[in-house]
């Protein structure tokens, strides 16, 4: 009777309703309460605090040898301060004897010795001490095997205490075992083995960063920062032997050539110098095409071969379109000379360039480094390759024939070079470039060896226009025009 007095009874909701509540409600405290571990737990009522510490203890004391519940509370204890506790946890962390926590302890000393160290004013005695042990305690902890983020830490704690040997050892630890990273960490090397001289590991790092770049620019900038790493420190024999290891798709680039030439010539290696200076020389000689208004202008500038009198130029076919400005076919007026053109145009070989395969970048790069042929000659020069300096200098001439600087290389190199025709030939066309008596001097001295009437009476009326009253050079002068045949010139000289 009692179960039909209950179920007349009237029910305020459903049961189910109930049930579907009670689900809600189990959901939703489900779905705000902290996730994860107890770190995220912790990390979830915000930043350690007195309560978050209390709360640790608490826990600490139910599960003494938790080694989760000790590393957090050791870390709240060390961020608010509180070092003395901090160490009371390392220590009961050693007691454990795992090898997590014997990390974890030695990071934690570490922390509070540092915390410590840097509380001490730099003027307190104490603090010298205080570094010692840091120091110490910071060699101690190197050896011991550590994940790549630990690694760091240590690292960026011996560079802040004056370690910059441990810090680069350190951070090649990290290069090793970290490929992913490891051009950050060659990168902090190059920079803390410097500090301490060693100029290897440096170079190794550099060398390494080359390996992984992704541009030829960054190629060239690590592959020449490492070469003048070891340069820097007077490893000059190692830096060529490293560098001909590692120059690989770099040589064929104008500007890692120019810094191996260099760099052999600062070792004092005339084989290394003569073989980069040959490598570099094709680029040197390389140029664009000349426009039409520029092949008619070369043109115009043949060279001659005199007719009336010995043939000083005797290596045309190697040597060709140096001015002739020894030659004067227009009549000047008022006491001007009056010399006739006596020569006939020789054909002149054009010197096969070395910009076929060139592409348009290293073409610009070469137009924007004028120096590059300067840097061949002089290792021509150096080396003993003299016959190589005068083919760079003579290739100079032929695409500028004012260029100045360098007719005066090609007279120098071809005197050096035994090849007195073309140095009077160069000598001659620098002195009526430049009107340098030293140019004048050297055609004074060499024509004559070579019976040169005509280049010895252009100097020599240079030299009386000069001093005009100066009647032993006039008298020379009409000397020469007699001796020539060509009195007429010698009356219209006096004139």
């Amino acid at each position: 009777m009692n179960d039909k007095t209950n179920d007349k009874r009237p029910r305020i909701v459903p049961p189910w309703l109930i049930y579907t509540l009670a689900g809600v409600v189990v959901v939703t405290m489900y779905g705000v309460s902290p996730s994860g571990g107890l770190r995220q737990r912790v990390a979830s009522v915000g930043a350690p605090n007195e309560l978050s510490v209390a709360y640790l203890e608490a826990w600490s004391r139910v599960r003494p040898d938790n080694e989760e519940f000790l590393s957090l509370l050791g870390a709240q204890y060390l961020y608010l301060g509180r070092t003395d506790d901090a160490e009371r946890i390392a220590a009961r962390m050693e007691t454990l004897g795992t090898d997590d926590m014997l990390r974890s302890a030695m990071m934690l000393h570490l922390s509070v010795t540092e915390q410590r160290t840097f509380a001490i004013p730099e003027d307190d005695p104490r603090r010298a001490s205080a570094l010692e042990d840091l120091r110490a305690r910071l060699t101690q902890a190197s050896k011991l095997p550590w994940a790549p983020r630990d690694l760091e830490w240590l690292a960026q704690r011996c560079a802040a205490v004056g370690m910059p040997d441990l810090a680069a050892h350190l951070y090649a630890r990290l290069s090793a075992n970290d490929p992913d990273g490891r051009d950050k960490w060659d990168t902090q090397i190059t920079r803390y083995a410097l500090q301490v001289g060693d100029y290897r590991a440096a170079a190794d790092a550099w060398f390494r960063q080359q390996a992984t770049a992704q541009t030829r620019d960054e190629q060239r900038r690590c592959f020449v920062a490492g070469i003048r790493t070891l340069q820097s420190g007077n490893l000059l024999n190692e830096a060529l032997t490293a560098a001909d290891a590692h120059l690989g798709p770099l040589a064929d680039d104008p500007a890692t050539l120019v810094a191996m030439l260099n760099l052999a010539r600062a070792a004092n290696r005339p084989d290394a110098v003569d073989r980069y200076a040959k490598l570099l020389a094709k680029y040197a000689l390389a140029e664009p095409g000349l426009p039409p208004g520029e092949q008619l202008r070369a043109a115009a500038q043949a060279t001659y071969a005199y007719m009336d009198g010995p043939v000083a130029y005797r290596r045309l076919d190697a040597h060709g379109r140096l001015r002739d400005a020894t030659r004067v076919s227009a009549e000047r007026k008022q006491g001007s000379v009056r010399v006739f053109r006596v020569a006939t145009a020789v054909s002149v070989p054009q010197a096969t360039s070395g910009a076929a395969g060139l592409d348009d970048a290293t073409r610009a790069a070469l137009r924007s480094d004028p120096s590059v042929a300067g840097v061949v000659f002089q290792a021509f020069v150096e080396s003993g390759d003299l016959a190589s300096a005068q083919k760079v200098a003579v290739q100079q001439v032929q695409r500028d024939p004012r260029a100045v600087d360098w007719v005066k290389r090609v007279a120098q190199v071809a005197e050096w070079n035994r090849d007195p025709s073309l140095a009077l030939k160069s000598w001659l066309d620098y002195a009526q470039l430049s009107n340098d008596q030293v140019g004048w001097q050297n055609v004074l001295r060499i024509a004559p060896m070579l019976d040169d009437d005509e280049a010895y009476l252009t100097a020599l009326v240079h030299e009386a226009r000069a001093t005009p009253n100066d009647l032993t050079l006039i008298d020379s002068v009409t000397a020469t025009y007699e001796r020539l045949g060509r009195p007429d010139d010698g009356l219209a000289f006096l004139r």
